[in-house]
């Protein structure tokens, strides 16, 4: 499994002496011939792979399997563990920590061939979550275009960054999507 850790905050601001608040997501990674399954995001203008957090009691697999039948419509046929990106920054929002730590997990997934209506929570109806199937190309540069847009953003920052992993290891035959 590829593993990577990324610096929004200058690295050796990230000490363990300082109180750390630490999370996970889930993430599917789809292919259907060269196109990607992603959810577009019309308030940021990103692409971004189906996926979230897991709610109390679930396994991974549960929780992505919940994830990407509420953000796309798909049910989860296969899942392979391929990647891990750690996120760390500084914690603007619980003022009870210091820094943020977020592993985040990619996973190769494959989907039936039936879709149902995605079941979006409030907050991805408004900022306008909607399946696509877009070409990794297209999506790396739709991303660049919202990372000039928008200010410094860790989704977009990781998501692009999966992109790039992942046309790094088809580029290298490493991995067959």
């Amino acid at each position: 499994m590829i593993e990577e850790t990324m610096y929004l905050c200058k690295k050796d601001e990230f000490t363990d002496n300082k109180k750390i608040l630490r999370k996970e997501s889930h993430r599917a990674i789809i292919f259907k011939g060269d196109l990607l399954l992603m959810v577009y995001v019309n308030r940021y203008g990103d692409y971004r792979f189906p996926g979230g957090k897991l709610d109390a009691g679930e396994t991974k697999e549960e929780g992505l399997k919940r994830e990407v039948l509420e953000e796309v419509g798909a049910y989860i046929t296969s899942i392979t563990p391929f990647a891990n990106i750690k996120t760390r920054n500084i914690e603007r929002f619980k003022l009870e920590y210091d820094l943020f730590e977020l592993d985040t997990y990619y996973y190769l997934c494959n989907i039936g061939d039936v879709f149902l209506e995605p079941n979006l929570d409030e907050k991805e109806i408004k900022d306008g979550f909607e399946m696509a199937w877009v070409s990794l190309d297209d999506a790396i540069t739709q991303n660049a275009i919202a990372m000039k847009r928008t200010k410094k953003s860790l989704v977009i920052e990781r998501e692009t960054r999966m992109l790039h992993i992942i046309k790094e290891q088809a580029t290298s035959n490493e991995v067959a999507f």
